[in-house]
């Protein structure tokens, strides 16, 4: 008769020969799902998966399926909700940073397709640190000043121009309605912020016909193709830059100046251009008008 240790070892045997076999079971029942899982390839099917093998060995190859799959989804519907739904769902995903990309550059391309102050504060408010933080904070500045010289008002948050205290009182100058800085224009001068801002200097650009004359054509250098008949009038122009002052905290005109650029030549017997004109005003020709004012 078998004695108690043997009974003991065949038990042991037993009992290990059982394990093994529930484990080859699980094992070959796992991989099934896994097969079938693979061939339906949706992201239920994986979440399925993984609510039966939370532990099992395709745990990682699944979450990495339906993260791809939940790319896939949002790149079809390629809006910034389709995106945002994945950052959601994914905040550690594979495709975290393109997906934070392309809606950081879908919101910027918005928020200029609206042009409004509004748009460019939205976008500095999801985007704080945002790769067009620079361009959007320059946009606000710009369009602040240009909209209170538009509607001829002054900007609450503007600095004081108070002509008994010291300067700089800095000033921005827009030109066709755009920002503009001349080399000659002393750096300290510059305001970057309607904070800073307290002078508005506007800019309007012009070419003066000072007088015409008629001209044969046939003395024309170049033959522009419009001419109608055997003359063409040729006109003398002047450069012309006509300028107001602003005080930017109140909207007042402190100041009007205009000036002017070289006379043109006299009219030679040939030329080659239907307008004689002299050289340009520059803006820096401004700073000797400009200095009692900004720095008195």
């Amino acid at each position: 008769m078998p004695n108690a240790l043997s009974i003991k070892r065949n038990i042991i045997r037993l009992a290990v020969i059982t394990v093994s076999a529930i484990l080859l079971f699980g094992c070959a029942t796992e991989q099934k799902l896994w097969e079938k899982t693979i061939d339906t390839n949706t992201i239920e099917a994986y979440e399925a998966f993984l609510s039966e093998y939370p532990d099992g060995e395709y745990v990682d190859s699944a979450k990495e399926e339906i993260d791809k799959l939940s790319w896939e989804i949002a790149s079809n519907k390629n809006t910034i909700e389709g995106y945002k739904q994945y950052l959601d769902q994914h905040p550690n995903g594979k495709y975290l940073l393109e997906a934070w990309e392309i809606i950081e550059n879908r919101s910027w391309s918005l928020a200029e397709s609206r042009n409004t102050i509004e748009s460019y504060e939205g976008y500095l408010e999801d985007f704080p640190e945002g790769r067009f933080k620079n361009k959007a904070n320059n946009l606000i500045f710009i369009k602040k000043i240009r909209d209170a010289v538009m509607e001829k008002q002054g900007l609450e948050e503007a600095a004081v121009y108070d002509w008994n205290k010291p300067g700089p009182h800095k000033l921005v100058i827009l030109k066709s309605g755009e920002l503009v800085w001349d080399d000659e224009i002393p750096g300290e001068w510059r305001a970057r912020t309607v904070s800073e801002t307290a002078l508005i200097l506007t800019v309007r650009e012009d070419w003066v016909i000072i007088d015409s004359e008629i001209y044969r054509k046939s003395v024309i250098g170049r033959d522009y193709g419009y001419i109608v008949g055997e003359t063409a009038l040729v006109t003398r122009q002047q450069h012309e830059l006509q300028m107001e002052l602003i005080i930017a905290k109140t909207g007042e005109i402190l100041s009007l100046k205009t000036i002017k650029g070289t006379e043109p030549e006299p009219y030679p017997e040939t030329l080659d251009h239907y307008a004689i004109k002299g050289s340009k005003a520059m803006l820096g020709d401004i700073v000797s008008w400009l200095k009692p004012i900004v720095k008195p």
